[in-house]
């Protein structure tokens, strides 16, 4: 009644007509290697932080000093190649862009956590502890938990379909509890190469329908240039809605700069 919504914006507008984040609500994120997924992922959190919720992300997949490369390099628009040999590429310029970015990025409230092989417990607890004690979590109640990615958490790999089942129910119960957003990256298995069509669906999650049944949101990645060359699309990343508990389905073009880990709202280019 009184205009206040309690939904958290995506960073891309369309996406947010047909499911917004929600409080209390478990997604998953999707897509081939290569796909861009890490980098959707980042820019949803980048949205987050930039927007004064707290985001406890735990990167298995890499290390603490990696994931925050690649926030600054967003930030500032720094190519990807920079810290490969970084007196190589080195100018005025450059400087000015990491000064920019660093600026942008001070303060945020950002907990990168690059523990390995955590069980759903261990990663329960950090994160409620953190989580918590964040006075804007406190103030507003929002905050966002995301996992990179589900299958590097430690599972049973002799029943993983139960196993990872287990893993989706426990973050959601968390989300509920903490009436918080989480979201998980999933792999893929390769059912794709038996199809025409490469674009990601549901069956394809590697290891458990479990996973799919427990959440309340599903986004695959798919870049139509890993598979066409050719394509008019080689900017561009399709974030395909497979499942939405409160909306409907539905593909969203985004624009993507893997080359800066960026992805972002298409019409600020066009």
């Amino acid at each position: 009644m009184e205009g206040e919504g309690e939904v958290y914006r995506t960073g891309f507008d369309e996406l947010d007509e047909y499911m917004p984040f929600a409080g209390g609500a478990l997604y998953l994120l999707g897509g081939l290697s290569g796909g861009g997924k890490s980098t959707l992922l980042q820019s949803f959190l980048e949205t987050q932080v930039f927007g004064g919720v707290p985001c406890y992300f735990n990167s298995a997949e890499m290390s603490a000093e990696s994931v925050a490369k690649r926030f600054l390099q967003s930030a500032g628009s720094i190519r990807s190649n920079f810290f490969n040999e970084p007196s190589k590429h080195m100018s005025s310029q450059i400087g000015e862009s990491m000064t920019a970015g660093l600026i942008k990025l001070k303060d945020r409230n950002l907990m990168i956590d690059d523990e390995q092989g955590l069980t759903v417990e261990q990663l329960k607890v950090r994160a409620r502890n953190w989580i918590t004690s964040q006075s804007s979590y406190i103030e507003n109640g929002k905050a966002v938990l995301a996992v990179d990615y589900a299958q590097l958490l430690s599972y049973d790999h002799r029943n993983s379909a139960s196993s990872l089942g287990i893993i989706t129910k426990e973050l959601r119960a968390l989300s509920k509890e903490l009436n918080i957003v989480v979201i998980l990256l999933v792999q893929l298995n390769n059912d794709y190469k038996t199809r025409q069509d490469k674009r990601p669906i549901p069956s394809d999650i590697a290891g458990s329908s479990e996973m799919l049944k427990d959440c309340d949101g599903l986004i695959f990645c798919y870049r139509d240039v890993l598979f066409n060359p050719d394509t008019l699309d080689k900017d561009i990343i399709e974030l395909i809605i497979g499942k939405n508990r409160n909306g409907a389905q539905g593909t969203v073009r985004a624009l993507c700069e893997l080359e800066y880990f960026r992805i972002s709202d298409i019409k600020n280019k066009y």
